[in-house]
């Protein structure tokens, strides 16, 4: 037995070697491959260099900031920022847009496509150039100076009017034996509906529709008067279904492209030579050389950018670390922001389709007790709790088709009883004490702990209001009708009087700096370094594996559709009872 335990013993340190040994190996090989990468980039930018920008993957907003300062991808903010810098550059004669897909999101492509409108004001050339186009890349290319297709059938349209499948589960589930309770304070919040109904409900009808209509409407005007087609000629065409499955030819002469070509012949005859990715021209910078810094630039004033990316949780989920807002990681950032001198006002990027109502007014509180001013810029969404903490800021920006609102609470609990049943699964109880089994997954709700329920979540469906209410100096009575759940675009929202102004998050920086009299000023972003602890644990591994495998990507892109999908709409505040026994 004690000769069994020691060979045990011994291979578990071996294979632990081994493992730490790979670890090293796979370092030494990043380390070199970098330095190579660094040597092989130590030229400055060439005259006649053209940015090729590809937008295929979902681009995150916030960045974060490591001690190995592994993470290099560049964030939304960084990508107009530099395409500033590539404009006032003149080396950079100009972008290539590869749009074979946009992984950017309703309010990132808007926010892009007015950049790239702001980069053409210089004079320089815009390529967009695709196999295929979509409402949601076509809208991107339309800003261009020329849109290229490749000469050959196989490439086609799918520029159309809107399609939206929700799927409902109610008949599936009483088959198969579970039974979802869903309690809803707002007519409109239809978060869940797919479980409890067997189709959709007329209040999530209007509001989809209404939304659906809206963004179609945009997408005919921005089109019409990017490329001079006529407003009701374009949009008939469109709904008689011209360009769906239209090759390269019927796009040219309906004047929605300008030229079929094969990307190097296209390359050739414009005479561009010299292109490089976004990431090299950034790596091309920082070798270039810079002026000496002035003594005083250290002291410059500051307006920080802090990201709200992802669902709002009360803990921390330390396999998404940026993913998840919590109360902690933004009043860390909110709390650094406070101290520092240096720091004059804070712009808020909320990018959040809801979760947890306490989370929500924890960060709402955190948020008005800042004694700095707050700028809120909305992004593709700020909907449910993401709406909740938008509402404590001084001003908010949205897009014209940032999905907001969404005022409302939700209560979902699972009833999976039946299904045991037919699994022939059986469970003895042990309680003690009224409603301490509410949360149990195997027994319906009594009528009495609905109404429990029912009468809890209204205290933070009013709670939700009065909040909104304080931070827009609104009655409860304004907010009550837009509230009950519905969902609005950016530019409804300022119509009711949810947001400010309509604009992206380097109006909003502008706007700040503006109201507060800076005109020398910088841009912080990411106050708080990621532990150590957390990056070894979450980044360096995957990192290292993805160097060795040869994919630079750490997580999977998230596949994005021309549709609104119901869970970017309808994520609710949940406040349900927790059925864990903790």
């Amino acid at each position: 037995m004690r000769r069994l335990k020691k060979i045990c013993l011994f291979v578990v340190a071996e294979c632990f070697k081994a493992l730490f040994r790979l670890l090293m190996f796979a370092l030494v090989v990043y380390t070199v491959g970098k330095i190579i990468s660094i040597e092989t980039k130590k030229k400055p930018v060439d005259i006649g260099t053209y940015i090729e920008l590809t937008l295929s993957d979902e681009i995150a907003e916030s960045r974060v900031i490591t001690p190995f300062d592994i993470k290099k991808e560049i964030n939304f903010y960084g990508i107009l920022k530099n395409l500033e810098k590539a404009e006032n550059d003149p080396r950079v004669e100009g972008l290539i847009l590869k749009l074979d897909s946009v992984g950017l999101s309703r309010g990132q492509a808007e926010e892009f496509t007015a950049k790239i409108k702001e980069f053409k004001k210089s004079g320089k050339k815009i390529y967009a150039y695709a196999p295929s186009f979509t409402n949601q890349n076509y809208v991107i290319a339309s800003a261009a100076d020329k849109i290229i297709m490749p000469k050959t059938m196989g490439a086609m349209s799918e520029i159309k009017g809107y399609f939206m499948e929700v799927p409902y589960y109610k008949t599936l589930g009483d088959k198969i034996g579970v039974k979802m309770n869903v309690i809803h304070i707002g007519d409109y919040k239809s978060a869940g509906e797919s479980y409890d109904r067997t189709e959709m409900s007329r209040e999530h009808r209007e509001n989809t529709e209404r939304i659906l209509n809206t963004v179609y409407e945009n997408f005919v005007k921005t089109v019409s008067e990017n490329r001079k087609i006529e407003k009701n000629v374009l949009n008939e065409k469109i709904l008689d279904g011209r360009f769906v499955l239209a090759d390269p030819e019927t796009m040219l002469r309906n004047n929605l492209i300008d030229e079929m070509d094969y990307y190097e012949s296209f390359l050739v005859k414009n005479g561009i030579t010299n292109k490089i990715s976004l990431e090299e021209y950034i790596s091309k910078l920082a070798v270039d050389p810079k002026p000496k810094k002035d003594k005083s630039e250290k002291e410059k004033d500051k307006i920080a950018v802090i990201y709200a990316e992802g669902t709002i949780n009360y803990f921390e989920d330390s396999k998404k670390i940026n993913e998840i807002i919590t109360p902690e990681k933004i009043q860390k950032e909110l709390a650094i922001a406070e101290k520092s001198d240096d720091i004059k006002g804070v712009v808020i990027r909320v990018n959040s389709p809801g979760g947890s109502a306490l989370a929500s007014d924890i960060i709402y509180n955190s948020i008005k007790n800042l004694t700095k001013p707050v700028y809120i810029s909305m992004g593709g969404v700020a909907a449910s709790g993401g709406y909740y903490i938008s509402a404590a800021g001084d001003k908010i920006y949205a897009d014209k088709e940032t999905l907001t609102g969404s005022i409302g609470v939700i209560t979902m609990i699972p009833n999976i009883s039946e299904l045991l049943k037919k699994a022939e699964i059986n469970y003895s109880v042990i309680s003690k004490g009224k409603y301490s089994d509410m949360g149990s997954l195997v027994r319906d709700l009594t009528e009495d702990e609905k109404d429990k329920i029912r009468a809890s979540s209204l205290k933070v469906y009013e709670e939700f209001v009065d909040r909104v209410a304080e931070g827009r100096n609104m009655t409860r009575e304004e907010v009550l009708k837009s509230a009950e759940g519905r969902v609005w675009l950016g530019e409804e929202a300022k119509e009711i009087g949810l947001v400010d102004e309509i604009g992206g998050i380097e109006k909003a920086v502008g706007d700040l700096a503006l109201s507060l009299g800076l005109e020398d000023y910088k841009v912080v972003e990411s106050l708080k370094e990621e532990k150590i602890e957390s990056v070894i644990k979450n980044y360096l591994p995957k990192y290292l594996m993805a160097q060795i495998i040869g994919d630079n990507k750490i997580t999977e892109a998230v596949k994005k559709t021309d549709m609104i999908s119901e869970e970017l709409l309808l994520k609710p505040v949940l406040y349900a009872p927790n059925p864990d026994i903790k």
